[in-house]
């Protein structure tokens, strides 16, 4: 404990056995007015010592992770600063090394101030909080499903129980005295897994020392490639050994016609297919861009696009008044085809585990070649399946 709080604590400890003398006095009987502005004196003096304290704690850990970033990229005793953020994740994972293997994990949660720390194999250090971020955005916005979805981060990949409503109980109209009868909700638990997705890549030992921000590259594209993949199963993945996807777990169902994308008409019954307790919630619809492309020329029966584009900066576009979401994995129009969801986003749920972001001087050591993987652990199951309808052609 620092010098400040050793203080701050022993006036602490005295305020608190005032309060105990003061409690033995008045034993069982009621509290004055006097002693009642005692208890309430010696209370707000310990509130305030607790916030100091705090303080003093968090200064010391600001004061702490920014000696330790400091020292990683060469500041703060006559170094030289790395020239960017890129350069500073490049010395946490180790690169100039050899023999070793590093590992970075990423949490999309938990930033706080200008640095963050991280795990690695050997020892603590720190990235600039801006390149983390940056790196986390590349899956939220690669995955407009994961985005709108439920989410749920672990630190480890067992499998999870999450608790879940599948019969919902009801509410009556009573008469008065009348008793009231126990209608409960039927509980469940839905098991999520961890399916691993990963992808490594290699560069020469000249490239990663002599190309300006290759590390950068490398970072932003598996990430952005674990992303599609992950986007891919949180579309149409069956839910058997691997991640459940909107067009299976959702089984509410709207048919469109022959095998042509949808009619103004149809999209307006798959809209009022969907329970209205549903719509009132994080409602989305999910399709492939072919058929958003031939849904934005559709009017209503008073000639009106039913289409509205976000014109405000950050808006989405809307159909029907909610958010369009595009997935190049939902199918085009054709026989049986699933070519869009509307459903409640709230019923989707994705587990993940940090990301790994790790070098290897060692697997490509025959060839001079750096090694570089990311992995990362998902899952995803609808919590309720009757909160989504399926869009689906007719079969030809």
């Amino acid at each position: 404990m620092s010098n400040p709080n050793s203080r701050l604590f022993m006036t602490r400890m005295s305020h608190i056995e005032e309060l105990k003398a003061l409690d033995e006095r008045i034993g069982s009987r009621a509290i004055n007015q006097e002693e009642r502005a005692q208890i309430d004196k010696i209370n707000q003096a310990v509130n305030a010592i607790d916030v100091e304290m705090r303080n003093n704690i968090r200064k010391e850990e600001q004061t702490a992770a920014s000696e330790r970033h400091d020292s990683l990229v060469g500041a703060g005793n006559g170094g030289t600063r790395a020239g960017s953020v890129a350069a500073a994740l490049g010395e946490a994972v180790g690169v100039g090394t050899s023999g070793e293997t590093r590992s970075i994990e990423f949490s999309s949660a938990g930033f706080t101030g200008e640095t963050r720390d991280l795990l690695t194999s050997t020892s603590g250090a720190s990235v600039m909080r801006e390149f983390m971020d940056e790196l986390m955005s590349v899956q939220t916005n690669g995955s407009p499903i994961w985005e709108y979805a439920r989410k749920v981060q672990t630190d480890h990949t067992r499998t999870l129980e999450y608790p879940n409503i599948s019969a919902f109980g009801s509410a009556v109209w009573l008469a008065e005295a009348a008793a009231l009868s126990e209608d409960d909700p039927t509980l469940s638990t839905i098991s999520l897994n961890a399916y691993k997705v990963g992808q490594i890549t290699q560069v020469s030992y000249e490239a990663e020392h002599e190309v300006s921000q290759v590390l950068d590259v490398i970072a932003r594209d598996l990430f952005s490639n674990i992303t599609t993949a992950v986007d891919a199963r949180l579309a149409t993945g069956t839910g058997s050994s691997q991640v459940q996807g909107i067009t299976v777990g959702f089984t509410g169902s709207s048919t469109i016609g022959g095998t042509d994308n949808p009619t103004a008409d149809e999209l307006i019954q798959a809209f009022h297919a969907l329970p209205s307790q549903y719509r009132r919630g994080n409602c989305v619809w999910a399709m492939n861009d072919a058929t958003v492309s031939s849904i934005r020329l559709l009017k209503d029966t008073t000639n009106q696009y039913i289409w509205q584009s976000g014109l405000a900066m950050g808006q989405p576009d809307t159909l029907l008044g909610f958010p369009v979401i595009t997935s190049s994995s939902i199918a085009t129009a054709g026989s049986d085809a699933k070519i869009g969801v509307f459903y409640n986003a709230d019923q989707m749920l994705v587990r993940s585990s940090t990301l790994r972001f790790e070098r290897s001087a060692d697997v490509g050591f025959a060839n001079d070649l750096i090694s570089y993987r990311a992995l990362q652990s998902i899952d995803a199951r609808v919590l309720n399946p009757a909160a989504g309808v399926v869009l689906t052609n007719e079969n030809a």
